[in-house]
């Protein structure tokens, strides 16, 4: 949410070198893969912090590329036509706390004031109060219904009012690199601000500094311009659908929090189906594994190393042990433990998932049945 200062000094994280062939290495300290907890991610690359989009908190993102692109005019008659269409379903919410104040977006799910917005928007609240005010200029108090501090995801309502213009959402998983994209939310304070570029990336691990340590997001990485304030916004398709939530921004090292064309939503897929679950039961219930896990890498792999199998967990039924290098989950790769915890997190409890992993250096298969985070 926008400090009242809002430029905070954002934590910066400086990225290790690249590890050096034969060398092993396994990464510090324990991280409970419940749905998973995660260890920072190392990479090559500049010195590169990342800051919750609405405040200095930091994250730290895996490496990998970017693009960028040149709107035509075609592209700016679409924008100019999404953010008509779509500013009435995006929110500015004003939280007040017993120590702390600010400000971030929303997105409006029911006509009736059901809300989407990020938790870390509305956690300032606790003892306080909310205010949500809409793109006509009046204003309505709201209550939480429910947050989840892993996907960053929370959900509020606004209290006494009707027909309100809710948002339609896409199809998260059919998101591609180099697509259009809108974000509409309220940087700084600005109400109703309008920002365009592409999707850079998907897939993108990107690990809050929230308190809770399974916070890790499964990213879409956009160049639209993203600042403190645009938390709990929409990040949009050109057909004005949402296909993200918006977060948390990436800053370098010398300066502000302010954007530089690096910025992270999460997948409207996952925001769906845990708002979904916070409306129904005001709690949302992830998938987990059964282990603890560090980063691993040598000169020919990369992957997350079991420290521990929890007995009679989801890892243990399929014959995984502590050692074993988990280097992918469904096909999808999982180069450290961050890309493991969304690779998780992307399917529920009871879903069966394939896991490939290295034991004594043989490459083998197993399947799992993921059970639900806080049980065995």
């Amino acid at each position: 949410m926008t400090s009242y200062f809002p430029y905070p000094h954002p934590t910066t994280t400086s990225y290790p070198a690249p590890p050096e062939p034969p060398r092993r290495r396994l990464g510090t300290g324990l991280v409970a893969v419940t749905a998973a907890v995660a260890l920072l991610a190392g990479g090559a690359g500049a010195a590169l912090g990342v800051s919750l989009a609405d405040g200095p908190a930091s994250v730290t993102t895996a490496g990998g590329t970017t693009t960028q692109t040149v709107l035509s005019p075609s592209d700016e008659d679409t924008v100019a036509s999404v953010a008509a269409a779509v500013t009435p379903s995006v929110v500015t919410i004003n939280v007040r706390g017993a120590s702390a104040a600010g400000s971030g977006s929303g997105v409006i799910l029911t006509s009736d004031g059901t809300i989407l917005t990020n938790n870390h928007v509305v956690a300032a609240a606790r003892g306080g109060s909310i205010t949500v005010e809409f793109s006509d200029g009046t204003q309505a108090a709201a209550t939480v219904v429910g947050t989840d501090p892993s996907t960053d995801i929370a959900v509020i309502q606004a209290e006494n009012v009707s027909g309100l213009r809710a948002a339609s959402f896409a199809d998260s998983d059919e998101v591609v690199v180099g697509e259009l994209v809108i974000a509409i939310g309220s940087p700084l304070g600005l109400d109703g601000t309008v920002t365009s570029g592409v999707v850079s990336a998907v897939d993108r691990p990107v690990r809050t500094g929230d308190t809770d340590s399974q916070a890790v997001i499964d990213a879409i990485q956009t160049d639209a311009a993203i600042n403190p304030g645009n938390s709990g916004g929409a990040l949009l398709d050109a057909d004005g659908n949402v296909i993200g939530i918006n977060s948390a921004i990436a800053t370098v090292s010398d300066a502000s929090a302010g954007n530089i064309g690096v910025g992270f939503a999460i997948p409207s897929n996952t925001a769906r189906q845990v708002a979904a679950q916070l409306i129904q039961n005001g709690v949302a219930i992830h998938a987990q594994l059964g282990v603890e896990a560090g980063n691993y890498a040598d000169e020919q792999t990369a992957g997350a190393q079991l420290r521990t199998v929890t007995s009679g967990g989801a890892a243990d039924a399929a014959g995984l042990q502590a050692g074993d290098v988990i280097v992918a989950v469904d096909g999808r790769p999982t180069e450290n433990v961050d890309t493991l915890i969304v690779a998780i997190r992307s399917h529920g409890p009871g879903d069966e998932v394939t896991i490939t992993y290295l034991r004594d250096g043989e490459e083998l298969t197993t399947t799992a049945t993921l059970t639900p985070a806080g049980t065995s």
